[in-house]
């Protein structure tokens, strides 16, 4: 049989303290995650996924520090 096409809706939320760049790429990390859970994407598949942090951004660190975070989001979703 054809799968069902259909979409997967993912909402990140955190505490901590990211802005609309750091969200972004955490964001795109969900992938990761709905991977290894072996969801099918497809023709007629579209994942959403919507960040949001509750805290104000402080100053911006990127690279090695977002790491963890990037495994945090797969392992979550």
């Amino acid at each position: 049989e054809d799968p069902v096409d259909g979409s997967v809706i993912v909402l990140l939320a955190t505490d901590a303290p990211f802005d609309a760049r750091q969200l972004g790429r955490l964001a795109r990390r969900a992938q990761n995650g709905l991977a290894r859970t072996g969801v099918p994407t497809d023709h007629g598949s579209g994942e959403f996924v919507l960040a949001i942090s509750t805290a104000t951004p402080r100053h911006r660190r990127d690279g090695r520090w977002l790491r963890p975070w990037f495994r945090a989001v797969a392992d979550v979703v």
